[in-house]
């Protein structure tokens, strides 16, 4: 995994900052080839734990969903149920 992604918050520490503006959750999103936002919301223990482990993980079928809901072309449904989690890493600069 490159070593150049952002995992600290400019001027604060991540969890002091969290915890001043009263974030009791946290919305992890990442928009799919269609621009609709997918990922998940994770408690703030949760979410802090993906910073130690550099790692929140999603499923790859999510970022395979049509506009309508369906797969799209040749996904077959059944690997959309069986599919391995992607593994992504937070962005903290993000927070806002």
């Amino acid at each position: 995994m490159p070593d150049n992604l952002n995992t600290s918050f400019p001027g604060a520490d991540t969890q002091s900052w969290l915890k001043t503006h009263a974030i009791n959750e946290v919305e992890c999103f990442v928009p799919d080839v269609n621009g609709v936002l997918r990922g998940k919301t994770l408690p703030v223990a949760k979410f802090l734990k993906s910073l130690d482990d550099r790692a929140l993980y999603l499923p790859s079928s999510a970022f395979l969903v049509a506009i309508d809901g369906r797969y799209s072309g040749s996904i077959d449904e059944a690997f959309a149920y069986s599919d391995p989690d992607m593994r992504m890493v937070p962005d903290v600069s993000s927070l806002c």
